[in-house]
């Protein structure tokens, strides 16, 4: 704890959090210190730590310093998980839904989700969506693999890999060219492997994303809960709800019809990457609280990070994980401002952004966007803010009919939009040049199928509940630099796709 700030916002993860050679940022270009002159539209990926959440972790590093000169680490670490887990429930309304497990990372609740599950005589099945949907660590997780290299809680790469094994199916959730795959279709794929599984007499896993990368629900919540409810305890529905576009109820009413809910809060929080929570519905947490843990869950998980009278605890390390511990409380530093926004102002903001964005992408012929579907639950009361699109994804080209940018191309245009590209914009328009100069983050690329005989990647642009606060201050010019830096950002990547396409840059 000697460490500093952000120091600890870079540990207790694995290496996608670690810093570049130069200690200027980690692999998805975000630095463990404020950058005010950033737009943060990256939120599907990561995010720069705002100024007010760097301020929340200080004030919790300086306590911790204070408390560890009375007690162990490890002592000091659980007190605090269980506040966050806490504080978590009351700021999202769900005191008495659910209880509450911490981990570093989405893929990591992924793998304890499995491995609760993977406890009976045969290999249960997970049905997932596809990996470019959810996480490229996802399947390997559910799965049970090995875990090579360096994790959160043993740093050297000398953890165990002992893990009941999960059998893994993915069920796409767009078609070949990209365009999302018809739901009815999606649902009766997933429904066909569930009974083939369930008539060899093994459990499933049936994981339902809510929001995906791009901003889709896959499978359909109706067809994923109604078949937990015709199997009682031989189907388990686990929500990927890591990106956190979810409202208070709606995640209340996932887990009242006993779905598990995973989050993040380095998504739509914003927080720093590395944060994440496994909601547990009461009436399941009594029936798995009695199961234990296999030895490879040391490598990601702490006592601390499990519930008191979970068997699970007994089997991990009294260790401490004070970096996933800080990024935590900046998460939910950006939670305690969000919860205080209105409903009907989220979706002010949210309308506005949808239209700016929407209308930019389509004054610029070097865009497209990436379809989706409208964000149907069938859950109950949908008509709260998550109902909203929230995530712009886009494809890119170098002119009018060309051929769309390739992995290479959108990842250098992604890099390039964080830059100041000023100096190369002479002779452009005022609003050109002001686009260069703007540094943007975006989320990173994404596989969007195959067009015109190659594969395609989009980029997004994303709101966040830090811009929704700031857009709702009651200022003018918060909400309305928010949509001018959307035109400006969606000016800059034509800009840029031409750029880069044409190989001048």
């Amino acid at each position: 704890m000697q460490a500093s700030a952000a120091e600890l916002l870079c540990l207790g993860g694995d290496a996608r959090i670690h810093l570049d050679p130069a200690g200027r940022a980690n692999r998805y270009g975000c630095a463990p210190t404020p950058d005010a002159s950033l737009a943060a539209f990256g939120s599907s990926t990561a995010s720069t730590i705002s100024p007010e959440a760097f301020a929340a972790v200080e004030r919790l590093r300086a306590r911790l310093l204070e408390r560890l000169g009375h007690a162990a680490p490890e002592a000091v670490y659980a007190r605090e998980a269980e506040r966050v887990r806490s504080e978590l429930l009351i700021l999202c309304g769900l005191v008495g839904h659910a209880e509450v497990i911490l981990a570093p990372s989405g893929t990591d609740l992924h793998l304890i989700a499995g491995q609760l599950i993977a406890q009976g005589s045969r290999p249960p099945l997970a049905i997932i969506p596809e990996e470019t949907e959810t996480g490229s660590g996802v399947p390997a997780a559910l799965a049970g693999r090995e875990i090579k290299g360096p994790t959160p809680l043993e740093p050297s790469g000398a953890q165990s890999s002992a893990f009941a094994p999960v059998e893994v199916r993915a069920v796409a959730a767009r078609a070949a060219d990209g365009r999302p795959r018809a739901a009815a279709a999606v649902d009766a794929e997933v429904l066909a492997l569930a009974e083939a599984a369930l008539g060899d007499g093994r459990e499933v896993l049936l994981v339902l994303i809510d929001v995906s990368k791009t901003g889709l629900i896959s499978p359909s919540p109706a067809s994923a809960l109604g078949l937990a409810d015709r199997f009682p305890g031989k189907v388990t529905v686990l929500v990927d709800g890591c990106q956190l576009r979810l409202s208070g109820p709606t995640l209340g009413a996932y887990l009242d019809q006993g779905a598990m809910v995973a989050v993040t809060g380095s998504k739509f929080l914003t927080g720093p990457a590395f944060s994440a929570a496994l909601m547990i519905p009461r009436a399941m947490a009594a029936r798995l609280a009695s199961r234990s843990a296999p030895g490879g869950l040391r490598a990601v998980s702490a006592q601390g990070d499990w519930p008191e009278g979970w068997a699970a605890r007994e089997r991990l390390e009294p260790q401490a994980n004070f970096g996933m511990l800080l990024r935590w409380e900046a998460a939910l530093a950006e939670l305690r401002s969000f919860a205080a926004v209105s409903d009907a102002q989220i979706q002010a903001v949210a309308a506005g952004l949808a239209r700016v964005a929407d209308e930019a992408i389509a004054a610029h012929a070097e865009l497209e966007p990436l379809e989706v579907r409208p964000l149907d639950r069938g859950l109950g009361g949908e008509a709260g803010w998550d109902r909203m699109k929230t995530i712009f994804p886009f494809l890119m080209r170098a002119r009018p009919e060309g051929p769309w940018l390739g992995r290479e191309q959108t990842e250098r245009v992604w890099r390039l939009m964080r830059e100041d590209l000023g100096p190369m914009a002479g002779g452009r328009s005022l609003q050109a040049r002001a686009a260069a100069r703007l540094r943007i983050e975006l989320g990173q690329p994404v596989a969007a199928g195959t067009r015109g005989g190659g594969p395609v990647f989009a980029l997004r642009l994303c709101l966040s509940s830090r811009l929704v606060c700031e857009a709702s201050s009651g200022d003018p010019r918060a909400a309305a630099r928010m949509l001018s830096d959307t035109r400006l950002a969606l000016a800059k990547a034509a800009w840029l796709a031409r750029e880069v396409g044409q190989g001048r840059l």
